[in-house]
């Protein structure tokens, strides 16, 4: 990302007895202020697609989720009929698995759901506070312009 620093030579020829900078610098200025701006919007644009596809993911997974815990609940029901004692106790070790295994599932996918949402929003404020400063830094930029101006 281009920068503009001060203390060069063509620096110096820009400014005039009160050491101020010329329109077309601070032109330049805004003009990289609003380039930067723009790349941090479309950014955050990309963060957000990323959190809404990550939030489609969880509820296709979730989804699954429903669909076992509607497996569980119906061994359970046949476990509920009164089938063998054999058949009971297979019923109730894979309803019992089914159970912890989906419950496992679910822990685990919603703490890494949890870590990259985490993640996202941290990103989000941080562009959201970088383009809050450039607009402290474009309003200011505009005041040095209309102070410019009392002087032409």
């Amino acid at each position: 990302m281009p920068t503009r620093r001060g203390g060069g030579k063509e620096e110096d020829e820009g400014r005039g007895q009160d050491g101020a900078r010329d329109e077309d610098g601070l032109r330049a200025d805004v003009a990289l202020l609003k380039k930067n701006n723009d790349t941090f919007i479309r950014n955050i644009k990309k963060q957000n697609q990323v959190i809404a596809e990550q939030n489609e993911a969880l509820g296709r997974q979730r989804a699954e989720l429903e669909r076992l815990a509607g497996r569980v609940e119906a061994l359970e029901r046949l476990l509920e009929r009164g089938e063998k004692d054999e058949g009971r106790r297979q019923i109730a070790f894979a309803v019992d698995e089914a159970a912890e295994q989906a419950k496992e599932d679910a822990a685990a996918f919603d703490a890494r759901v949890f870590r990259v949402l985490q993640r996202e929003l941290e990103g989000c404020a941080y562009m959201k506070s970088v383009v809050e400063a450039i607009r402290t830094l474009d309003g200011e930029i505009e005041q040095i312009r209309e102070y410019l101006n009392t002087f032409a």
